[in-house]
């Protein structure tokens, strides 16, 4: 079977690996999901090292899960905020969005 000149391009343009979906800024709740992504890659550059730290802290969050708390898809469980402010050297207030 030939490839087409579309699936060439199609493969060209795109980069290797999945694109990060975005939290929905417009929502409170994707407000918090990019600032807990932005602190944590501002202490740690990869998420399964943040992992670790979490489980430090006595928090063993799933790798899946950050990854869905990160792109917004699920909420960040209220009772879990002092635990990821304290892994992230920050205050809960600090790791709330200013708005």
């Amino acid at each position: 079977m030939a490839v087409t000149s579309t699936a060439k391009k199609r493969a060209k343009s795109k980069k290797m690996g999945r694109s990060r979906k975005e939290p929905d800024l417009t929502e409170y709740s994707g407000r918090i999901a990019a600032r807990f992504r932005e602190l944590r890659v501002e202490k740690y550059e990869a998420l399964d090292e943040y992992r670790l730290v979490l489980k430090q802290h006595g928090l063993d969050i799933p790798l899946q899960t950050l990854y869905k708390y990160e792109q917004g898809a699920t909420n960040i469980n209220t009772d879990y905020y002092p635990f990821i402010a304290g892994s992230l050297g920050k205050s809960i207030r600090a790791f709330l969005p200013a708005d």
